[in-house]
Protein backbone atom coordinates (compact mmCIF):
# COMPACT_ATOMS: atom_id res chain seq x y z
CA UNK A 1 0.00 0.00 0.00
CA UNK A 2 2.87 2.37 0.77
CA UNK A 3 4.39 1.71 -2.64
CA UNK A 4 1.00 2.34 -4.27
CA UNK A 5 0.70 5.66 -2.40
CA UNK A 6 4.19 6.66 -3.51
CA UNK A 7 3.36 5.84 -7.13
CA UNK A 8 0.17 7.93 -6.89
CA UNK A 9 2.07 10.93 -5.51
CA UNK A 10 4.89 10.55 -8.04
CA UNK A 11 2.50 10.18 -10.98
CA UNK A 12 0.20 13.07 -10.07
CA UNK A 13 2.70 15.61 -8.69
CA UNK A 14 6.25 16.88 -9.21
CA UNK A 15 7.45 15.21 -6.00
CA UNK A 16 10.22 12.65 -6.75
CA UNK A 17 8.95 9.92 -4.44
CA UNK A 18 8.47 7.02 -6.87
CA UNK A 19 9.76 3.65 -5.63
CA UNK A 20 12.90 2.35 -7.29
CA UNK A 21 12.49 0.28 -10.39
CA UNK A 22 9.50 -0.23 -12.65
CA UNK A 23 6.01 -0.62 -11.21
CA UNK A 24 5.08 -4.16 -10.25
CA UNK A 25 2.19 -5.89 -11.95
CA UNK A 26 -1.05 -4.12 -11.10
CA UNK A 27 0.70 -1.57 -8.89
CA UNK A 28 -0.31 1.46 -10.92
CA UNK A 29 -3.93 0.32 -10.90
CA UNK A 30 -3.83 -0.04 -7.12
CA UNK A 31 -2.27 3.41 -6.77
CA UNK A 32 -5.53 4.91 -8.11
CA UNK A 33 -6.98 4.24 -4.66
CA UNK A 34 -4.96 7.22 -3.43
CA UNK A 35 -5.68 9.60 -6.30
CA UNK A 36 -8.35 11.63 -4.44
CA UNK A 37 -6.08 11.96 -1.41
CA UNK A 38 -3.29 13.32 -3.58
CA UNK A 39 -5.80 15.70 -5.16
CA UNK A 40 -6.83 16.98 -1.74
CA UNK A 41 -3.18 17.61 -0.83
CA UNK A 42 -2.63 19.57 -4.06
CA UNK A 43 -5.77 21.57 -3.31
CA UNK A 44 -4.45 22.48 0.15
CA UNK A 45 -1.20 23.69 -1.41
CA UNK A 46 -3.22 25.80 -3.85
CA UNK A 47 -5.30 27.20 -1.00
CA UNK A 48 -2.10 28.24 0.78
CA UNK A 49 -1.12 30.20 -2.34
CA UNK A 50 -4.62 31.65 -2.48
CA UNK A 51 -4.33 32.89 1.10
CA UNK A 52 -0.91 34.42 0.41
CA UNK A 53 -2.29 36.33 -2.60
CA UNK A 54 -5.66 37.32 -1.11
CA UNK A 55 -6.02 41.09 -0.83
CA UNK A 56 -2.73 41.68 -2.62
CA UNK A 57 -3.79 41.21 -6.24
CA UNK A 58 -7.15 41.45 -8.07
CA UNK A 59 -9.41 38.42 -7.82
CA UNK A 60 -9.01 37.18 -11.40
CA UNK A 61 -5.23 37.56 -11.25
CA UNK A 62 -5.22 35.63 -7.98
CA UNK A 63 -7.30 32.90 -9.57
CA UNK A 64 -4.95 32.65 -12.56
CA UNK A 65 -1.90 32.43 -10.30
CA UNK A 66 -3.51 29.73 -8.17
CA UNK A 67 -4.40 27.71 -11.27
CA UNK A 68 -0.83 28.19 -12.53
CA UNK A 69 0.55 26.99 -9.18
CA UNK A 70 -1.62 23.91 -9.38
CA UNK A 71 -0.33 23.25 -12.90
CA UNK A 72 3.26 23.51 -11.67
CA UNK A 73 2.60 21.10 -8.79
CA UNK A 74 1.17 18.55 -11.22
CA UNK A 75 3.65 19.14 -14.09
CA UNK A 76 0.63 20.40 -16.10
CA UNK A 77 0.06 16.72 -16.83
CA UNK A 78 -3.72 16.93 -16.94
CA UNK A 79 -3.75 20.17 -18.96
CA UNK A 80 -1.48 18.51 -21.50
CA UNK A 81 -3.93 15.62 -21.66
CA UNK A 82 -6.80 18.06 -22.11
CA UNK A 83 -5.14 19.70 -25.11
CA UNK A 84 -4.31 16.37 -26.75
CA UNK A 85 -7.77 14.90 -26.08
CA UNK A 86 -9.48 18.00 -27.49
CA UNK A 87 -7.44 17.72 -30.69
CA UNK A 88 -8.22 14.00 -30.91
CA UNK A 89 -11.94 14.47 -30.41
CA UNK A 90 -11.97 17.21 -33.05
CA UNK A 91 -10.34 14.90 -35.62
CA UNK A 92 -12.96 13.60 -38.06
CA UNK A 93 -10.70 11.18 -39.97
CA UNK A 94 -11.39 8.02 -38.00
CA UNK A 95 -10.25 6.42 -34.77
CA UNK A 96 -6.67 5.56 -35.73
CA UNK A 97 -5.97 9.02 -37.11
CA UNK A 98 -7.48 10.60 -33.98
CA UNK A 99 -5.19 8.49 -31.78
CA UNK A 100 -2.22 9.59 -33.90
CA UNK A 101 -3.26 13.23 -33.47
CA UNK A 102 -3.20 12.79 -29.69
CA UNK A 103 0.34 11.40 -29.90
CA UNK A 104 1.53 14.50 -31.79
CA UNK A 105 3.45 16.76 -29.35
CA UNK A 106 2.19 19.86 -31.14
CA UNK A 107 -0.99 21.53 -29.87
CA UNK A 108 -3.68 22.14 -32.44
CA UNK A 109 -6.32 24.85 -32.56
CA UNK A 110 -8.92 22.88 -30.60
CA UNK A 111 -6.37 21.90 -27.97
CA UNK A 112 -5.26 25.51 -27.52
CA UNK A 113 -8.86 26.69 -27.31
CA UNK A 114 -9.69 24.04 -24.70
CA UNK A 115 -6.69 25.09 -22.59
CA UNK A 116 -7.58 28.78 -22.70
CA UNK A 117 -11.23 28.19 -21.86
CA UNK A 118 -10.57 25.76 -19.00
CA UNK A 119 -7.82 27.84 -17.38
CA UNK A 120 -9.84 31.06 -17.61
CA UNK A 121 -13.05 29.44 -16.34
CA UNK A 122 -11.24 27.86 -13.40
CA UNK A 123 -9.51 31.13 -12.52
CA UNK A 124 -12.68 33.20 -12.86
CA UNK A 125 -14.61 30.70 -10.75
CA UNK A 126 -12.02 30.85 -7.98
CA UNK A 127 -12.15 34.63 -8.02
CA UNK A 128 -15.92 34.55 -7.42
CA UNK A 129 -16.08 31.98 -4.61
CA UNK A 130 -16.12 33.58 -1.16
CA UNK A 131 -13.00 33.18 0.97
CA UNK A 132 -14.71 30.99 3.59
CA UNK A 133 -15.92 28.55 0.90
CA UNK A 134 -12.78 28.56 -1.23
CA UNK A 135 -10.98 25.76 0.59
CA UNK A 136 -13.99 23.44 0.36
CA UNK A 137 -14.38 24.32 -3.32
CA UNK A 138 -10.73 23.69 -4.13
CA UNK A 139 -10.64 20.38 -2.28
CA UNK A 140 -13.91 19.21 -3.83
CA UNK A 141 -12.74 20.15 -7.32
CA UNK A 142 -9.32 18.52 -6.97
CA UNK A 143 -10.75 15.43 -5.28
CA UNK A 144 -13.44 14.88 -7.92
CA UNK A 145 -10.79 15.44 -10.60
CA UNK A 146 -8.63 12.58 -9.33
CA UNK A 147 -11.56 10.37 -8.38
CA UNK A 148 -12.96 10.51 -11.89
CA UNK A 149 -9.59 9.34 -13.23
CA UNK A 150 -9.76 6.28 -10.98
CA UNK A 151 -13.40 5.72 -11.93
CA UNK A 152 -12.71 6.02 -15.67
CA UNK A 153 -9.73 3.72 -15.27
CA UNK A 154 -12.02 1.15 -13.71
CA UNK A 155 -14.91 1.57 -16.14
CA UNK A 156 -13.23 1.78 -19.55
CA UNK A 157 -10.60 -0.28 -21.41
CA UNK A 158 -7.39 1.18 -22.75
CA UNK A 159 -7.64 2.33 -26.36
CA UNK A 160 -4.03 1.53 -27.29
CA UNK A 161 -1.76 -1.48 -26.93
CA UNK A 162 0.60 0.50 -24.69
CA UNK A 163 1.08 4.02 -23.37
CA UNK A 164 1.15 6.22 -20.26
CA UNK A 165 -2.32 5.27 -19.11
CA UNK A 166 -2.01 1.55 -19.83
CA UNK A 167 -1.34 0.77 -16.18
CA UNK A 168 -4.55 2.51 -15.11
CA UNK A 169 -7.26 2.15 -17.75
CA UNK A 170 -9.09 -1.10 -17.26
CA UNK A 171 -6.60 -2.11 -14.55
CA UNK A 172 -8.05 -0.41 -11.46
CA UNK A 173 -9.40 -3.14 -9.13
CA UNK A 174 -12.83 -2.71 -7.56
CA UNK A 175 -11.41 -2.45 -4.03
CA UNK A 176 -9.14 0.41 -5.13
CA UNK A 177 -12.13 2.24 -6.58
CA UNK A 178 -14.04 1.77 -3.31
CA UNK A 179 -11.01 3.03 -1.38
CA UNK A 180 -10.80 6.06 -3.65
CA UNK A 181 -14.51 6.74 -3.13
CA UNK A 182 -14.00 6.68 0.64
CA UNK A 183 -11.14 9.16 0.35
CA UNK A 184 -13.21 11.36 -1.92
CA UNK A 185 -16.19 11.40 0.41
CA UNK A 186 -14.08 11.97 3.49
CA UNK A 187 -11.73 14.53 2.01
CA UNK A 188 -14.18 17.36 1.42
CA UNK A 189 -17.19 19.05 2.93
CA UNK A 190 -18.58 19.72 -0.51
CA UNK A 191 -20.02 16.28 -1.29
CA UNK A 192 -22.40 17.83 -3.81
CA UNK A 193 -19.46 19.48 -5.57
CA UNK A 194 -17.67 16.15 -5.56
CA UNK A 195 -20.65 14.44 -7.18
CA UNK A 196 -21.23 17.16 -9.78
CA UNK A 197 -17.57 17.32 -10.75
CA UNK A 198 -17.30 13.55 -10.99
CA UNK A 199 -20.42 13.37 -13.16
CA UNK A 200 -19.02 15.99 -15.55
CA UNK A 201 -15.65 14.31 -15.85
CA UNK A 202 -17.15 10.85 -16.29
CA UNK A 203 -19.45 12.11 -19.04
CA UNK A 204 -16.41 13.44 -20.90
CA UNK A 205 -14.57 10.12 -20.44
CA UNK A 206 -17.59 8.21 -21.75
CA UNK A 207 -17.80 10.47 -24.81
CA UNK A 208 -14.12 9.91 -25.55
CA UNK A 209 -14.45 6.16 -24.93
CA UNK A 210 -17.13 5.94 -27.61
CA UNK A 211 -14.94 7.70 -30.19
CA UNK A 212 -11.67 5.93 -29.34
CA UNK A 213 -13.19 2.61 -28.22
CA UNK A 214 -11.54 3.10 -24.86
CA UNK A 215 -9.58 5.75 -23.02
CA UNK A 216 -5.95 6.88 -23.04
CA UNK A 217 -3.74 8.66 -20.55
CA UNK A 218 -4.66 11.93 -22.27
CA UNK A 219 -8.36 11.19 -21.88
CA UNK A 220 -7.93 10.38 -18.18
CA UNK A 221 -6.09 13.66 -17.61
CA UNK A 222 -8.64 15.61 -19.63
CA UNK A 223 -11.50 14.02 -17.68
CA UNK A 224 -9.85 15.21 -14.49
CA UNK A 225 -9.61 18.78 -15.78
CA UNK A 226 -13.25 18.71 -16.91
CA UNK A 227 -14.32 17.43 -13.49
CA UNK A 228 -12.33 20.14 -11.73
CA UNK A 229 -13.78 22.85 -13.95
CA UNK A 230 -17.36 21.67 -13.52
CA UNK A 231 -16.96 21.53 -9.73
CA UNK A 232 -15.54 25.06 -9.56
CA UNK A 233 -18.27 26.44 -11.81
CA UNK A 234 -20.89 24.76 -9.63
CA UNK A 235 -19.27 26.29 -6.52
CA UNK A 236 -19.50 29.70 -8.18
CA UNK A 237 -23.15 29.14 -9.08
CA UNK A 238 -23.92 28.16 -5.49
CA UNK A 239 -22.20 31.31 -4.27
CA UNK A 240 -24.25 33.37 -6.70
CA UNK A 241 -27.46 31.75 -5.47
CA UNK A 242 -26.51 32.60 -1.89
CA UNK A 243 -25.95 36.23 -2.86
CA UNK A 244 -29.33 36.32 -4.62
CA UNK A 245 -31.09 35.09 -1.50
Amino acid sequence: MIRALRWAVAFLTILPVAPRGAPRAGELGRSAAFFPLVGALVACACFAADLALSGRVPGLVRGLLVVAWGAILTRALHLDGLADAADGLACMKGRERALDVMRDPHVGAFGALALVIVVLVQAASLSEVSADARLAGLVAAATSSRFVMALAGFAFPYARERGTGAGFAGCVPAWALAFACAFGAGGTRGLVLLGVGTAGGLAFAALAAVKFRGVTGDVLGASGEVAQTVALVWATAQAGAAYAI
